[in-house]
């Protein structure tokens, strides 16, 4: 009897631990809080007739970790900037599954494949270093988890490409960064006869000068243009045709910017 005893303790004992031990199986690792992130790059144009640039990658660095995160862009290659006028734009991430955390810096990757076109012909771009380029923005976000994050990169071409004085171009690169939900977008479109091309500014009206925003862009061949990454605040816009075509500046007053919202103004003509 006493063995009898000591079989079903034993016997009661396996079970238990068995059972234990199947519940801790089916226990899944905790997950990794992610968040959705997304890149848009526009441009804020020059007088080329192309500028292609070489994006390899965009890297995430968050505080506490020293390594850096690669956004693996959809879109990674060489782009034509020029292109990206009237609301165009390469998306280099798309709803990227991003962990939530403090992100101190978002890193722009370029390669070595760039070049400009004037009056047809075509000139290599040099970078600073043979092979590859690493633009550095400082973002300091927190990103939460359960929020969207889209991000609004503006490749200033007229300030990143500079001429030296042996005929070479050399590309420093000019970007700025905004998020969506902390600014807004001014739309509208151009009735130009002939199609002309127009310059478009935007600037805020501000008492500090320190506090100027001034971002451009052009219409693309249907007069339509779309100006991203406008803190809140009063506008006047100004459309410029191209020279020599007989036509003067308009500029447009009064506009109210608020973020996360689209402003679209009413057709612009020229008399």
């Amino acid at each position: 009897m006493k063995n009898l005893k000591v079989l079903a303790f034993l016997f009661a004992s396996f079970i238990l631990l068995f059972s234990c031990s199947s519940e801790d199986d089916q226990k899944e690792e905790p997950k990794e809080e992610t968040t959705n992130l997304s890149i848009q790059l526009i441009d804020a144009p020059g007088d080329f007739d192309k500028v292609n640039v070489e994006i390899k990658d965009v890297m995430l660095r968050y505080h506490g970790n020293s390594e850096e995160i690669s956004l693996n862009p959809e879109n990674a290659g060489i782009h034509d900037l020029l292109k990206l006028t009237g609301g165009v734009s390469i998306s280099l991430a798309d709803k990227f599954k991003a962990p939530v955390g403090k992100i101190l810096h978002m890193r722009i990757v370029m390669g070595g494949n760039n070049s400009i076109v004037i009056d047809g012909e075509t000139f290599p771009i040099q970078i600073p270093s043979e092979e590859e380029y690493r633009l550095t923005k400082i973002i300091n976000q927190e990103i939460n988890a359960g929020e969207d994050y889209d991000y609004i990169l503006d490749f200033d071409v007229h300030e990143s490409i500079v001429k030296r004085g042996d005929g070479s171009y050399f590309l420093k690169p000019s970007i700025t960064e905004s998020l969506k939900s902390e600014t807004g977008v001014i739309k509208g479109k151009v009735l130009m006869p002939n199609m002309v091309q127009c310059g478009i500014k935007a600037f805020n009206i501000v008492e500090d000068p320190d506090d100027q925003v001034e971002v451009r862009t052009f219409t693309n061949k249907d007069g339509e243009f779309q100006i991203f990454g406008l803190p809140e605040g009063n506008y006047k816009v100004t459309v410029q045709p191209e020279v020599g075509n007989g036509y003067s500046t308009v500029t447009l007053h009064d506009i109210d910017v608020v973020k996360e919202e689209v402003v679209v103004l009413d057709n612009i003509s020229f008399k």
